[in-house]
């Protein structure tokens, strides 16, 4: 039987963890970093309605943006999270797993790709619906 794209994702993340463009990472956020570039790929997939190979710049950087501190990433890691899913998505282009990964990569990092809607002209109350879309209350999510 085929393995879940999440179990893949989670091997290719301990592949890339280990690997030269891994190891330029804090051994903190190497060890903490796997879960969170597996649940990365994963939340993209899903924000882009099917495969890694839908997933767009646009996808990563809402799922980077409204998923991550839902997958209970330590809190000193996630600044270097831009950085390492950068670098994780290079390592999948060049290893043929990710058409594109070092562009998605980039547009990440200089936030060209923000996957941002439109600012709301009002802001919502703590328990109304997000205005990103996640379906999750407003406190629980970009108002958090």
């Amino acid at each position: 039987s085929a393995a879940m794209p999440s179990e893949r994702f989670e091997d290719w993340a301990q592949e890339f963890l280990a690997s030269d463009a891994g190891r330029e990472f804090r051994p903190d956020v190497r060890e903490a970093g796997g879960a969170p570039l597996a649940g990365l790929l994963d939340a993209a997939c899903l924000r882009s309605g099917g495969s890694l190979e839908t997933v767009e710049a646009e996808h990563l950087a809402r799922a980077l943006r409204h998923d991550l501190h839902a997958l209970g990433t330590p809190a000193e890691v996630r600044p270097q999270l831009p950085g390492l899913a950068a670098a994780f998505l290079s390592f999948l282009q060049v290893t043929g797993r990710l058409s594109g990964g070092a562009a998605i990569g980039e547009a990440l990092l200089s936030g060209t790709a923000s996957g941002e809607d439109a600012a709301p002209s009002v802001t919502p109350g703590r328990n109304d619906p997000c205005p990103c879309g996640s379906g999750r209350k407003y406190k629980k999510c970009c108002g958090g």
